[in-house]
Order: structure tokens, then sequence, then C-alpha cells
């Protein structure tokens, strides 16, 4: 009999963003995704009639707070340093959430820095929180298996090779 309770622990939780895996982040809730809209709007008649509209509007934000001292803020510092120095264009790319233990796994079409992080600083490590603007947000469930398959797994190491790439020439243009 399979095991039906599978156990969470956020050390396995896996953060992808335009392909370079996340690390580093802060002591509590480390990771917020919501949908702009929600599924449905509805209208009541007069005579009680119900009429519902399925929303089309996938955009949403996701958020990943940081430990102050994790090499992750460096990477999307570059990102953003990129995006100030460009009059128009926008760094965007997909941003993937996986749980092993079976809870979720989001994937993430078009996402790019919203808002930095702010700067405080004090006698203890401060979190940092990035912001995204995500033009399409997925959720799926993660039952057992999909999230490891190979062709899941063939789509984010793609992924991955692509964003390592367009990092080392980022960093190549910076310094």
């Amino acid at each position: 009999m399979a095991q039906s309770l599978r156990t969470f622990s956020p050390a396995n939780v896996s953060v992808v963003i335009f392909g370079v895996p996340i690390s580093g982040y802060t002591d509590g809730t480390f990771i917020e995704v919501e949908r702009s809209e929600p599924n449905s709007s509805h209208s009541t008649g007069a005579d009680g009639t119900v009429g519902l509209t399925k929303s089309a509007d996938k955009t949403g934000t996701f958020r990943v707070t940081l430990m102050q001292n994790s090499l992750a803020n460096l990477i999307l510092a570059g990102v953003q340093a990129t995006q100030d120095q460009s009059d128009s264009d926008l760094i965007r790319g997909p941003i993937t959430v996986t749980d092993p233990s079976g809870s979720i796994f989001v994937a993430i079409v078009n996402a790019h820095i919203q808002t930095p992080p702010g700067l405080s600083i004090g006698k203890e490590q401060e979190p940092r929180v990035w912001e995204f603007f995500c033009e399409t947000i997925n959720y799926v469930p993660n039952p057992l298996g999909v999230v490891s398959s190979n062709s899941v797994q063939a789509k984010i190491q793609e992924g991955l090779d692509k964003a390592l790439s367009t990092a080392q020439n980022i960093a190549d243009e910076i310094g």
C-alpha cells in the first residue's frame, strides 16, 4: 500500500526564477502567489436569477522573501539593474515552484520584477522581498510523480540552461 501522508519540508521546496534555482529564504512565509482576480463573478437579477461570468484574467503577483545575505539577491539585483538601464525593456521569464510532498506545482509565464526590495539594515538579518508581476499563473496539484517525471524535469532543465546563459550575459555586460 502506498504511503498516503507525505511529509512537508520547506528545505525541499524548489523555486526557479528565469531558470535559476533560488535559495536563502527567510524564516516564516517565503513564497506568496496570488491571482489578481477571482475565478468568477456573478450578477443577481431582481427575480433572483444568477448569472456567472468566468474570468479570463490569470495575471497576478509572485513574492519571494530572501535573507539579506542570500546570493539570489545578487542575481535578481542584476536583472533589476538591466531593467533600470533600459528605457523600455523588462526582463521577463518563467517561475516555477515545486513541493515534492505533493501539495502544489506553480507554473508562472512571463513574469518580471515589478518591485525590488526596499532597503533596511539592522542588528539582525533583514528580509528582502522581491515582487513580480505575472502574466499567467497556473496552479497544478502535484500528485506523486508529476513534477518528477522526465518530461517535466527536461523542461525545467531547458529553462535552467537558458536562464543561466542569460544571467552570464548580464554579468558580462555589467562587469
